[in-house]
């Protein structure tokens, strides 16, 4: 349980939506402002995914004992009903599978692992849980477990998170958001529209360790719809003796 506990903490939820924005950078903490007319709730109602979600990552982790940042990527599939699929395919293949009741593991060599979800696995029970709010946009639920910090600068948006329980503040010492809000048609609205256009996306994630190790995910491609026939069959997977 180990094993899959630490790489749900790597790519936790992972793991969001939508197409990236395109002023990242932008949303320092010295140009961002609280903005009255965007609170939790009207972010969390744009955030939520219509469908499936499906798209492309990167990934990277800047260790203390490493000299060089870790990069990988892959592609994700996120399902209100099902979970999310995190397939990493770059500098190796690894797949995680991620419901409220089960994770399976697979790594580079095809071996499989298996843990069942119960209320006493610590850590491991609060990763479904987080990633499916984190993803779906639930800020009631985020709001039980963290306290929350949003901040706006016109069309840009970040959603801080401090953790209140110790087993999550074992794990992180901050989470942060960053994203934008989008139009009908795609485009940025304009200031005095945000709050109403019912559309937002999260282009970043960044996890900091208590330790100061920080992993920053920055989401691209991504497409949404109903899953697919193979979809579908991938969130179970049939596992055999020995593998």
């Amino acid at each position: 349980m180990g094993l899959i506990v630490k790489f749900c903490v790597g790519i936790l939820a992972s793991i969001l939506l939508w197409p990236p924005a395109q002023a990242d950078e932008a949303l320092s903490q010295k140009t961002m402002a609280q903005n009255a007319d965007v609170n939790l709730g009207a972010l969390g109602t744009a955030l939520k995914p219509q469908g499936a979600v499906r798209g492309e990552f990167e990934q990277t982790r800047t260790l203390k004992a490493l000299k060089r940042p870790l990069v990988s990527r892959g592609s994700f599939v996120f399902s209100p009903e099902q979970g999310l699929m995190w397939a990493q395919n770059q500098p190796f293949e690894n797949l995680l599978i991620l419901s409220e009741t089960r994770m399976f593991s697979r790594d580079s060599e095809g071996l499989w692992q298996q843990t069942e979800v119960n209320a006493k696995a610590g850590p491991a029970t609060l990763m479904p849980m987080l990633v499916k709010a984190m993803m779906g946009g639930d800020m009631a639920t985020l709001e039980q477990h963290f306290s929350l910090a949003l901040s706006s600068q016109e069309n840009l948006w970040r959603l801080t998170l401090a953790p209140k329980d110790n087993d999550i503040k074992a794990l992180f010492a901050a989470i942060e958001l960053e994203g934008s809000f989008i139009s009908d048609a795609g485009t940025a609205p304009s200031a005095d529209t945000q709050a109403s256009t019912g559309k937002a996306s999260t282009d970043r994630l960044k996890l900091i360790s208590p330790n100061g190790d920080v992993s920053d995910i920055r989401f691209s491609n991504q497409q949404s719809g109903p899953l697919s026939e193979q979809e579908l069959l991938a969130f179970s997977p049939q596992i055999e003796s020995g593998q």
